[in-house]
């Protein structure tokens, strides 16, 4: 997959940078996407589900731990997220997840870790 093109896992929340987020990934093909970026050592993208859609803001996450692994694939991973962006195109046909061509969104400030303890 090309650098300029990024996996996108649809939740109903919002990820920012700097915080931690917990992930059970059950489905077959957000199960296949993780261990993707896990194999490629690359970020996937969280934007917040809305209806049948998603929002065309959202956050690159890091894969920081995988927590546990199930038989039939399941995991447990930690995610932290990083950059926010712009989604400007989707394309849901090169894999069985959608996948966006991203443009980063100016810099905001972000909470610090202390903010957190």
């Amino acid at each position: 997959m090309s650098e300029l093109l990024l996996p996108l896992f649809p939740l109903d929340l919002v990820l920012l940078p700097g915080v931690p987020l917990p992930l059970h990934i059950f489905e077959l093909r957000y199960k296949e996407m993780i261990r993707e970026c896990l194999d490629q050592q690359r970020a996937f993208g969280i934007v917040r589900a809305k209806d049948e859609s998603f929002v065309n803001i959202g956050c690159t996450a890091d894969i920081m731990n995988v927590l546990k692994t199930y038989p039939d694939g399941r995991m447990n991973i930690l995610v932290e997220g990083q950059k926010r962006f712009e989604v400007l195109q989707v394309n849901q046909e090169l894999r069985i997840w959608p996948i966006a061509s991203p443009v980063p969104c100016p810099s905001i400030p972000t909470f610090s870790k202390r903010f957190w303890r």
